[in-house]
């Protein structure tokens, strides 16, 4: 059944009287359907009072739908065979009504009240107002001042706020709502519209709700529905939040079992009434087709945006409140679909008895004929609230006229409109004073008799008595609930039946986006591959040379385990926003989602655990025995999960992935230096030891540890002395060169080694078991009590920034008056400041009338085009999008381009404006009677759909750069200033010339977005046109009509503009001078003159065939209409043939022809012959120049980014060099000082995540809207990310180095050495060699990939396989011959190499009590002369005391060089090894700019080149 019939059908509900409450779990569900359901349907049932829809003829057709219907309803979940089958209410049927489904659940519900339980809920306020943080307290932060920033935030936190330092968003207002009603709130963008939903529907995060406002839903108050009614009250945001990956018919699915009641349909099982209910939402709001599509995102492919929106609406249907909030929810939607989603609300409010308050931008005469009430706010002030039918009037007894073709709408928005408002003559003659002001509009709304019956209706709402309706409410509640659901509780199913639902979703998810996983497991076993191998060769033989191996080895098992969770940080964020979502709309504990999170990983992890420790147990060659494999399995998975819940907690108790990063970085440090093995027990430090203790791992090391060597004899290697004079020894003459060792043992026990080494024993291996599943439990309590408590970054409303200097210089100025500045925090806007909006209008029409000729730069061109074709390939087919379309534009106009959705108007606008990177134009395209040549991208301007700036510029610096860059060169800087003076008064934005372009929410709202998006493209002198793609979508009536003007404004200073419309109002339309017209399939309807009042465009569709255009009607939509491009209309004959075979289109060829002829010979060049041929207006080293000091200001405005940086390397160094402070000489203390500098290199991950998000945002601008735009070069943006990372790294790496060196012992080797100056200096040149190592590598990975998480996973990986090669964990001397090639190529083995030698070579070995080797001399030899061969074979090693005889205490090196030699680092190699690392570096720098140009930059192709015949 098409949409037609349905809605022809679905009117039958006007006749039938409208049901005021059935039970509440009826109306739950059928709320949710019908809302659903009944928005496609688009029943009408207006209270049945709609007697002319009634006489329609089709009415005794649409009544039979119900005649037929048992009037208690039939069971519409058709699983049984009970006869009762009606297609009508089968959502998958063909002829699925959605009125008839509501209307069935309607009887249903009242057939049996005691089971079904329907309750009401209405909402009044009274002295509602609302106030928020004012401008002065929200200034850009920059490095300098954030301490301070925080420091204040803290202080205010603590301290409540002053008057002066907040602003009343919402001024006291009053209103009520009843059950069945719809509200439409009105209001300009910045009025309140927001706040006030927000407020009345209890989500106040982000501002305060006065002390003195009363609210009430049936006696109940915002807090009691908040804790237990939660989901009766619903606000949906603008934004449209999901998963991407799940399909819609998942998405709706989970919210309709976690929303089914315990007393839906009897028989009808839980799971068949959830997917029932998912089939009419879908088929109602016409998502059927999108059943197995996914719902996407900006990343993901999925639906289109319309259709997301739909997807938002019926998730909201199905939850089934009883009061909704929706916030512009026809965003994004056409007329027609908006149209059907107010028809929807409004049956379901009829006939299920809820209410709705909507706010809404845009809104079409029928659609705001729905409404029963309407709510103007203007600037805070509510200056009407009352019948929607009365409004009007209202208004213009004020005194404010209403032109013809002006919905009601519109005209209630455009009184609070300074520019647009007209004041009846009427008035003025008579001396009337009319209010202008929203103060004197407000005070005059308060001295009005509506006002006082308003205030009546709610004194009366408040003093009745609700016990026995709150008590409905509370039974209906209670009996909705699933049996082990709390009656207090405002969720619908119990806890762990939350868990079970939201755990099917989650496989749902990782299944549809199973590569993630994947590559985790892939990636960990080739790992385990490689760095299993890496110690292959050197652990085959149970030995005492496999000692310090064995013990790295297990170290890295452990590692590597534990901190493959590391990047479950990343997942958390994803979903938070629509675990937020939902909690509003409360369909489950967000710890609910978090548990079945942390179960649905448990599969990943487990296969993961798996391939990683098969293969590396067995490459590594530890203990083949099942008992001991197991256990390490075992120890792994707790190791595995305990960091998996450590830094879920970290995520949870943070808000954005940058905050996360700093304490994550800062625990995998603490973590795995204090495991055992980079520093064992027995070397900790006092201070230190506490976090050996609380460290889960440090347990679970010791475990695998004692697994590994307990009970084992390893057979001793190399035993002291040895030698050809030492061939006769027997006894306890000799001892095995190992820690552990007993004299004249040839073998070392395993417990041995550990105890003295490690202070290990066998008593705990199962400790380690015990404490680590107590971290698992632990860890994992402490994040679901955190989810549940930690509301993630929720959004508050808009404010301007300032930049700190500004706001001073402001305050002195005194324009920055506290009370006045920031606006709503929905909107601050230059309209916002203390002046008026009248006398900034009067101001700049003054202004601009007396400047009508200096300033802009007029066209000197005409652009023309003729039989231009587009032709693309689509899956090996040629498709046609453009088909033969003409025109021009010329100085001084305003051409609107005007289609249906996919009639290719931003795609004829990328034609003309030479931007298509694909397929293959063919036609004529001229400036003035000559071909374009390849200076035309830099005559014209381009403003795209989306408003693309950088965000820590100010307006100013933004229209400043574009004119430096993109005016020509010869033009002085003073001019060019000049001229961007100029733009900023054209355009009305002197009061927010200084603001921060910011992020939505912190920064400028959408309408001054979009004004410096027109700006930019301004002050590049176009000298031929401006094109405009889509300036008025997104935007309300008003904004839309402000944008408007503004480009009539800019066409009267004799600028040509060509621009993109969608559905413009009758008003709008008029300022336009001519009409490109197109159909789907690119082809030309209507190209002509609108003439006034649009009535040169109506006389040609009128002549043509088509029926007459009412006179209330809005052209743009009449038109659409004519041709069929409207929803369900239908052309009654084929107007691109009728334009082609009309007078009309020869006129045009004719024009066309002469401009051909004549055009060539009479007009100058466009651009002087010496700029003819450069594709930029600037130089290679002035775009260099200008683009680095940009994005170095950006750097500096960019706290976010650059304290992390320092705190991590700060904080990073410190750990290490008070880890290992003053380490000593002696063997495990020159180990430590070799660990300290293994150490030090791990920053290189954390640092390097965090520069990859800057990159992106600077890369997305750039190739979005710099690089079409012609603005600066490639080489200008690589070089300058380049140039400005450095300078920041060199300073990293300074702070490292003060903070890392001297404490390490460093410093007092080489003094010792006396070598104090030279390894010091070199050691500085070394640290910040490496800061800019890690940039250098961060620029590599992202110069050719998209997303900033592949390029941290390529590095990691690289970087992981650097360390893992660089001869600290394996020496060369051990690994395999295959692996010594990774030694050569790793960076860091030449880093790490000079870094040791320079830190300790060239002083005298000290060893330890414990590390000297043990013997007796040969009879009657004191020990200098029983060792004298050995030790001058040997080379090395010294007696602790040469002349003792009875016991022999011999340490195995003298000087540290000859440790230094054992790990192949030699300290003559400093300077060579210098070298190599910078090679390093710049041949990062290279392939970066050349992988960057390879992979990004567009290259003249053949099918690129456009044929112009």
């Amino acid at each position: 059944m098409s949409v037609e019939e349905a809605n022809d059908t679905s009117s039958a509900s006007s006749s039938v009287p409208a049901y005021h409450g059935f039970d509440s779990k009826a109306q739950e569900h059928v709320k949710q359907l019908a809302r659903t359901l009944s928005q496609q349907s688009g029943i009408d049932v207006n209270d049945g009072k709609d007697e002319d829809r009634a006489a329609d003829g089709n009415m005794a057709d649409r009544y039979s739908i119900f005649s037929n219907m048992s009037k208690s309803g039939v069971n519409p979940v058709f699983d049984s065979e009970d006869g009762h089958y009606d297609e009508r209410l089968d959502p998958t049927s063909d002829q699925f009504v959605s009125a008839a489904w509501i209307k069935n659940m309607s009887y249903l519900a009242l057939a049996d009240p005691d089971y079904y339980k329907p309750y009401s809920l209405d909402c009044c306020w009274k002295d509602l107002s609302a106030s928020g943080a004012s401008a002065d307290v929200a200034y850009q932060s920059t490095i300098m001042n954030l301490p301070r920033k925080v420091v204040s935030s803290v202080w205010r936190s603590i301290v409540p706020a002053k008057e002066a330092n907040t602003f009343q968003i919402l001024k006291p207002m009053d209103g009520i709502i009843n059950p069945g009603e719809l509200l439409v709130v009105l209001g300009r963008p910045g009025s309140g519209c927001t706040t006030l939903l927000k407020s009345i529907s209890a989500n106040t995060h982000g501002f305060k709700v006065g002390k003195e406002s009363h609210i009430a839903y049936k006696g109940l108050s915002p807090a009691d529905i908040n804790k237990h009614f939660r989901g009766e009250v619903v606000y949906n945001a603008e934004a449209d939040i999901h998963l991407p990956h799940l399909t819609v018919y998942q998405t709706l699915l989970t919210v309709a079992r976690l929303r089914t009641p315990q007393n839906r349909i009897k028989g009808v099982s839980r799971e068949a009434w959830a997917n029932h209910v998912t089939e009419v939402a879908m088929a109602t709001y016409g998502l059927s087709h999108t059943r197995n599509t996914k719902v996407g995102s900006e990343l993901v492919r999925g639906v289109s945006g319309g259709e997301r929106k739909r997807v938002s609406i019926a998730e909201v249907t199905i939850c089934g409140s009883k009061f909704q909030c929706w916030d512009n929810a026809t965003r994004g939607l056409d007329s027609a679909t908006a149209l059907e989603f107010v028809r929807a609300l409004k049956t379901q409010a009829d006939i299920t008895n809820t209410a709705a308050t909507v706010a809404i931008y845009q809104c079409s005469q029928d659609a705001y004929d729905l409404f029963d009430k309407v709510c103007v706010l203007s600037e805070g002030y509510q200056i009407y609230f009352g019948p929607a039918k009365e409004a009007k009037k209202y208004f213009q007894d004020m005194g404010y006229y209403c032109p013809d073709r002006q919905t009601t709408a519109d005209f209630l928005t455009a009184v609070t409109s300074p520019a647009e408002r007209i004041i009846n003559e009427e008035f003025t003659n008579k001396r009337i004073a009319v209010p202008q002001t929203a103060a004197e509009m407000s005070e005059y709304w308060r001295n009005s008799p509506n006002y006082k019956r308003l205030l009546q209706q709610i004194d009366t709402k408040m003093t009745e008595n609700d016990e026995d309706e709150r008590q409905r409410i509370k039974d209906a509640h209670v009996a909705r609930q699933s049996k082990r659901a709390r009656p207090s509780s405002p969720y619908t199913v119990s806890y762990m039946m939350q868990v079970k639902y939201l755990l099917i979703r989650n496989i749902w998810r990782i299944k549809n986006s199973s590569s993630i996983a994947l590559f985790q497991v892939i990636g960990n076993s080739v790992m385990a591959f490689i760095l299993g191998s890496m110690f292959y060769k050197i652990m085959l033989k149970d030995t005492t040379d496999t000692f310090y191996f064995r013990g790295a080895s297990m170290f890295f098992a452990i590692l590597f385990n534990a901190f493959s969770s590391l990047l479950e940080i990343f997942s958390l964020y994803e979903a938070r926003p629509i675990t937020e979502k939902h909690r509003t709309y409360s369909l489950y504990h967000p710890s609910a989602d978090a548990f079945a999170s942390v179960l649905s990983e448990v599969p990943t992890k487990l296969i993961t655990s798996v391939c990683f420790n098969i293969i590396f147990y067995f490459l590594v060659n530890f203990r083949r025995n099942g008992g001991r494999f197991f256990f390490y399995f075992l120890i792994n998975i707790i190791a595995t999960f305990t960091m998996s819940h450590l830094f879920r907690c970290v995520g949870s108790l943070t808000k954005t992935l940058t905050e996360a990063m700093v304490p994550a970085a800062v625990l995998l440090l603490a973590l795995a230096m204090f495991t055992g093995f980079a520093i064992p027990e027995t070397k900790m430090l006092g201070w230190s030891k506490w976090i050996w203790y609380i460290n889960p791992l440090s347990y679970l090391f010791q475990s695998l540890m004692v697994n590994e060597f307990h009970g084992r004899r390893f057979v001793c290697t190399t035993f002291v002395p040895s030698g050809p004079a030492y061939q006769n020894i027997s006894g306890t003459e000799r001892v095995c060169g190992a820690v552990g060792a007993e004299p004249g043992a040839d073998y070392v026990l395993g417990d041995a080694f550990l105890k003295v080494s490690y202070n290990y024993v066998n008593e705990h291996k199962w400790r380690g078991f015990g404490i680590g599943l107590g971290y698992v439990v632990f860890f994992l309590a402490v994040y679901l009590f955190l989810c549940e408590v930690n509301q993630g970054a929720k959004q508050k409303g808009e404010i301007l920034v300032y930049p700190l200097n500004v706001v001073r210089r402001l305050k002195k100025e005194r324009q920055l008056h506290s009370k006045t500045a920031a606006g709503d925090i929905e909107k601050a806007g230059g309209e916002d400041s203390a002046i008026s909006d009248r006398k900034m209008l009067q101001e700049s029409s003054e202004s601009s009338s007396t400047d009508e000729e200096g300033g802009l730069n007029k066209s000197k061109a005409i652009f023309h085009w003729r039989n231009l074709c587009y032709d693309i390939k689509i899956k090996k087919e040629d498709r046609r999008i453009l088909n033969n379309v003409d025109g021009w534009v010329k100085p001084g106009t305003l051409t609107a381009l005007m289609g249906a959705s996919g009639a290719g108007k931003t795609t004829l606008l990328d034609c003309l404006a030479d931007r298509t990177t694909m397929g293959v134009i063919t036609g004529e395209i001229f400036v003035n009677g000559r071909l374009r040549d390849e200076s035309f991208p830099r005559t014209i301007g381009y403003c795209q759909q989306q408003d693309l700036h950088l965000k820590t510029s100010t307006v100013r610096e933004s229209l400043r750069f574009s004119a430096y860059l993109r005016q020509p060169a010869k033009v002085s800087i003073e001019e060019k200033n000049k001229y961007v003076e100029e733009v900023i008064k054209i355009l009305e934005m002197e009061h927010y010339a200084d603001a921060v372009v910011g992020v939505a929410g912190e920064g400028l709202n959408v309408e001054q977005r979009k004004r410096l998006t027109i700006g930019v493209e301004l002050v590049a002198k176009p000298a031929l046109l401006v094109f405009l793609d889509e300036p008025t979508s997104g935007l309300d009536s008003q904004t839309a009509w402000s944008i408007c003007q503004l480009m009539r404004k800019l066409a009267n200073h004799g600028q040509a503009i060509l621009c993109t419309i969608h559905q413009p109002s009758a008003m709008l339309m008029q300022e336009f001078d001519r009409l490109l017209f197109m159909r789907r399939g690119g082809e030309t309807v209507y190209f002509g003159d609108l003439g006034e009042g649009c009535t040169t465009m109506i006389n040609y569709f009128e002549s043509h065939g088509s029926g007459k255009c009412p006179p209330s009607a809005n052209p743009a939509e009449w038109m659409l209409e004519v041709v069929g491009a409207a929803p369900g209309s239908h052309a009654n004959q084929d107007y691109h043939e009728v334009w082609r075979n009309s007078e009309e289109y020869k006129a045009v060829q004719e024009e066309l022809d002469s401009m051909e002829r004549e055009l060539p010979n009479t007009t100058g060049q466009l651009i002087d012959d010496d700029e003819r041929h450069k594709a930029y207006a600037a130089s290679l080293m002035y775009q260099i120049k200008m683009v680095s000091v940009r994005l170095f200001e950006q750097y500096y405005r960019s706290p976010d980014y650059l304290w992390p940086k320092f705190f991590l390397t700060i904080f990073n160094n410190l750990f290490i060099g008070f880890t290992f402070f003053k380490a000593d000489r002696s063997m495990q203390g020159m180990q430590n000082q070799m660990l300290s500098i293994f150490m030090y290199t791990v920053i290189f991950n954390t640092l390097l995540q965090q520069y990859l998000p800057a990159f992106v945002q600077q890369r997305d601008l750039y190739e979005a809207r710099e690089r079409p735009s012609r603005v600066f070069s490639w080489k200008a943006f690589i070089t300058s990310q380049i140039l400005v990372e450095v300078p920041w790294n060199i300073l990293a790496g300074t702070l490292a180095f003060l903070i890392y060196y001297y404490p390490v012992g460093f410093y007092a080797n080489a003094s010792a050495a006396g070598q104090l100056h030279e390894r010091g200096a070199l050691f500085w040149l070394f640290s910040i060699a490496f800061y800019v190592y890690i940039g250098s590598m961060g620029i590599l990975c992202i110069s050719f990939m998209d997303l900033a998480a592949s390029a941290a996973n390529l590095a990691s990986l690289l970087f992981t396989m650097s360390l893992s090669f660089c001869g600290v964990l394996a020496t060369s001397q051990a690994m395999p011959r295959f692996w010594i090639f990774m030694y050569r190529v790793s960076p860091l083995t030449y880093f790490i190499d000079a870094l040791l030698a320079l830190g300790i070579a060239n002083v005298n070995v000290e060893c330890s009590d414990y590390e000297y080797s043990k013997f007796a001399p040969a009879g009657g030899q004191t020990c200098g002369e029983y060792m004298a061969p050995y030790i001058q074979m040997a080379g090395t090693g010294y007696l602790a005391d040469p002349m003792a005889t009875d016991e022999c205490r011999f340490c195995q090196f003298s000087k540290t060089n000859d440790f230094l030699a054992t790990v192949s680092s030699n300290y003559d190699r400093r300077w060579r090894n210098y070298g190599i690392f910078i090679c390093y570096i710049a041949f990062d720098y290279i392939a970066a700019v050349f992988l960057y140009w390879l992979s990004r930059e567009p290259k003249k192709t053949k099918l690129g080149k456009k044929k112009q015949q």
